[in-house]
């Protein structure tokens, strides 16, 4: 009997230890499933490979994540699909992905692709954008020697195929090697360091890639250009050939560089033509010295306004500098400029009282930016138009965007916009407009002034410093939805 029992026992016990072992690899299964489903089962899922550089993950700029991710994101809208991307940390881990049919696309930046592309299928799409590569060095110490020669000079330089190519190329004549040493990672944040902190002399990068991140390394300049084209382009999997088909069909279409064009004005047009040190030194010193004081009034009006508060901080700076007892020959006064027609409406009684200023000055761009709301649809753009206003009226505005639909320009564009606005300050112009002559190329400068010093407040919080100390409530301020509000 006891036998009979304990024989009973191990037949429940092993049962309960199958099903257990059935559930455990169950949940296995659905975990798998939900963590990896993606990759091998991608349905209307496009999997995108992408080192983690800022141009295709765009953290420094406020107006989005840069044109290649824009254009990505629009090809998706349009098939309904949806991006999901894959960090990769080098190029051969990308090409891997590609081969296994683990990723659809591999966006490249001075990648080269392996010899036997076809075979492994995976398709080139065409250049979509080009810089080249140039020597950097510290404004503080001397350039490179000339003629430079990586073969007897050290010195650190950006983990890309491309320029890895070009210094290999020019020491081949000495049969040396070059006497560079590449950067950990994508990433090119170390080697600014470097730089800076004197830990490295010279260093190689590509335009593209440096131009996003001077503004927050104005000691850093360029001193030689190198002979090589660093280009963008999508390397796309064949195995998914409906998809494969309509990437190359959107990379080929009318319509893609006219896109590109437009984003690459949006995200990068409003760059000066050199960084100015001081200026960015100012802007930093403005921030950790003055900004405190008018923190709280910005905060408030922003708020009440539903303003980014760091754009807000941008206005004023390109106004007055922040100082509260501006004055202008143009009869504006105070910290956001304000003349005495727009100060009467808006209820300012003394325009150089900083928080009448800041109070009057945000609600004057809420006007304009809400009385272009039902015209301009992007909402960036309807900013950018919103500060022309600003600086010169919104019935000059008016004309130059009716001038812009003359000439066969988007008047809903800011790229437009101000080239209507420079052929307002001719006679041939002008004397049509309802407003007459404006200050063209002033408001040019302002627009792309503001949008600049916008780009370098907000890259300013993603940097560890007192900068970003003082602007961390500002951007814990960001009303929801923003831009778009």
């Amino acid at each position: 009997m006891k036998s009979y029992h304990l024989h009973f026992f191990l037949l429940s016990r092993r049962r309960e230890l199958l099903i257990l072992a059935a559930l455990s690899l169950s949940l296995a299964a659905l975990v798998w499933l939900l963590l990896y489903r993606d990759v091998y089962f991608p349905g209307t899922v496009l999997r995108v490979a992408a080192p983690d550089m800022e141009i295709f993950q765009g953290r420094l700029s406020p107006y989005g994540s840069g044109p290649q991710r824009d254009l990505l994101e629009k090809f998706c809208a349009e098939q309904g699909i949806e991006a999901r991307w894959l960090p990769i940390s080098n190029w051969e881990e990308g090409w891997r992905l590609l081969r296994q049919g683990r990723a659809d696309l591999l966006l490249g930046h001075g990648a080269f692709p392996p010899e036997n592309l076809a075979s492994a299928g995976i398709i080139e799409g065409p250049v979509l954008a080009e810089s080249q590569a140039f020597i950097l060095h510290n404004r503080d110490n001397f350039g490179p020697k000339a003629p430079f020669s990586p073969c007897d000079t050290p010195f650190f330089y950006q983990h890309s195929p491309a320029i890895e190519a070009v210094l290999k190329g020019l020491c081949q004549d000495d049969g040396e090697q070059t006497q560079g040493s590449p950067m950990d990672s994508v990433s090119l944040l170390p080697m600014f360091e470097a730089l800076v902190e004197g830990g490295a002399r010279l260093g190689v990068v590509d335009e593209a890639s440096f131009r996003l991140w001077q503004p927050l390394f104005p000691q850093l300049q360029p001193s030689k250009v190198l002979s090589t084209a660093i280009q963008t382009r999508w390397y796309i999997s064949s195995r998914r050939e409906w998809l494969a088909e309509a990437l190359m069909q959107y990379l080929s279409g009318d319509s893609l560089a006219h896109d590109l064009s437009r984003l690459e004005s949006r995200y990068w047009g409003f760059f000066p033509q050199d960084t100015s040190a001081y200026e960015i030194g100012y802007i930093r010193r403005v921030v950790r010295t003055v900004l405190p004081r008018y923190k709280k009034t910005i905060l408030e009006a922003a708020k009440r306004e539903r303003i980014d508060p760091l754009l807000l901080a941008a206005v004023i700076y390109q106004e007055s500098r922040f100082r509260s007892r501006a004055r202008s020959h143009t009869g504006v006064r105070g910290l956001m400029q304000l003349n005495m027609d727009t100060a009467r409406m808006l209820g300012v009684t003394n325009r150089l009282d900083p928080l009448q200023s800041i109070q009057g000055g945000s609600s004057y761009l809420r006007r304009l930016n809400d009385r272009l709301n039902p015209l301009i649809q992007d909402p960036w753009e309807r900013w950018f138009l919103t500060f022309a206003a600003y600086n010169q009226g919104f019935g000059h505005l008016e004309d130059a965007m009716k001038l812009a639909r003359k000439q066969g320009l988007a008047p809903d564009h800011w790229r437009d916009v101000k080239k209507a606005f420079k052929l307002l300050t001719k006679k041939k112009y002008y004397k049509e407009a309802t407003y007459g002559y404006t200050r063209g190329f002033e408001a040019e400068a302002y627009v792309d002034s503001i949008r600049y010093f916008y780009y370098v407040l907000y890259s300013l919080t993603l940097v560890p410093g007192p900068e970003a100390d003082q602007l961390a409530p500002f951007v814990d301020a960001t009303p929801s939805g923003w831009p778009d509000v």
